[in-house]
């Protein structure tokens, strides 16, 4: 099982927070996953519509067996306390696998403050969730915003575990998950995705 580590500062470059309202985290600025089937051809045809001209992209199609469970880990810095609207950019929702995520608060050395149980603190990401802003950025691939529950977070560093733990109602098959993150936004003001346009910037 692969495991593919950045470096901190990579991590760091992929989080942008705007004023104390907002956290912007890039899909391809794992701190860690397991994931070992990246497809680059998910990610559509021209950088230019992805946020920072790339994405998380991977592919499974029955042929590897997905790891039980698939994860992929970001490190966040929210800069005050409060509820956040958490919105993710993400491939089409009919080939987007079951997923689940949580938050958990990290101290100064990376570690979790106090460690979940493998079952506790996860919300279940909403495949019913109405998409928004949907794009076309290759032939039979499209890219769109949803909005899913919200979170309340402390002030500090976290660790967002996100989790494929199988094939969405949506899917044809039980075959083929698609796995494209292209960007996340932890937002406590309205927030309207505009493709890559971050919150407070002119599009």
């Amino acid at each position: 099982m692969k495991k593919i580590l950045m470096s901190a500062a990579a991590m760091l470059a992929g989080v942008s927070t705007f004023g104390a309202a907002f956290v912007w985290i890039e899909g391809e600025t794992t701190s860690k996953t397991n994931f070992t089937s990246m497809n680059p051809w998910l990610k559509g045809d021209n950088a230019a519509l992805l946020s920072g001209g790339d994405a998380f992209a991977a592919l499974n199609d029955g042929k590897e067996p997905l790891p039980k469970p698939a994860f992929i880990i970001w490190k966040v810095d929210v800069p005050e306390a409060g509820e956040y609207q958490v919105y993710f950019r993400h491939g089409w929702m009919g080939h987007v696998g079951q997923m689940r995520y949580r938050f958990t608060k990290i101290g100064a050395d990376g570690n979790p403050l106090v460690k979940p149980g493998p079952e506790e603190g996860w919300v279940a990401f909403d495949a019913d969730s109405q998409p928004l802003d949907r794009q076309p950025i290759g032939q039979y691939r499209t890219i769109e915003w949803s909005r899913q529950t919200p979170v309340t977070l402390e002030q500090g560093s976290y660790l967002l575990d996100l989790q494929v733990v199988g094939p969405g109602p949506a899917h044809i098959t039980d075959q083929l998950i698609w796995t494209l993150i292209d960007a996340i936004c932890l937002s406590k003001e309205p927030f309207t995705p505009n493709g890559v346009v971050k919150p407070g910037a002119t599009p």
